[in-house]
């Protein structure tokens, strides 16, 4: 099986549990909003059309606190990104919108096992 085709069963798992849990909708989803490349002079650039990527998701407090063994601040918040149907790669560069909120990243941790990507966790604050 590939990277591609696990990251697919991850994204449906996640909305199945979500709809499990009883909220009727399934997984989170969050944005990321990118800036687009520039253009113009490089001396006085004209900034990108930004482009939103939206991820499948789910909260992931508890399995970060079990990779890390660290405890999350008030505040912060850690959220499971599946690598399917998306372009980007996350980083601390990006902010988040959850639930109409944006959240500036402040970790990105790659789960690759096998070489294959996988998933991020994500953490964000407040």
């Amino acid at each position: 099986m590939t990277s591609a085709a696990i990251a697919a069963e991850i994204a449906a798992a996640y909305s199945e549990a979500g709809r499990e849990a009883g909220d009727g909708i399934g997984a989170v989803s969050v944005t990321i909003e990118r800036a687009g490349a520039p253009t113009g002079d490089p001396w006085s650039p004209t900034p990108g059309t930004p482009v939103e990527h939206t991820f499948t998701a789910k909260p992931a407090d508890a399995m970060y606190r079990q990779r890390t063994g660290l405890s999350l601040a008030q505040g912060e918040r850690v959220y499971s990104l599946v690598n399917h149907g998306v372009t980007i790669t996350p980083t601390v560069a990006d902010r988040l919108e959850i639930g109409g909120e944006t959240w500036p990243v402040v970790e990105v941790i790659e789960n690759n096992p096998a070489g294959g990507m996988l998933t991020w966790l994500v953490k964000v604050q407040k």
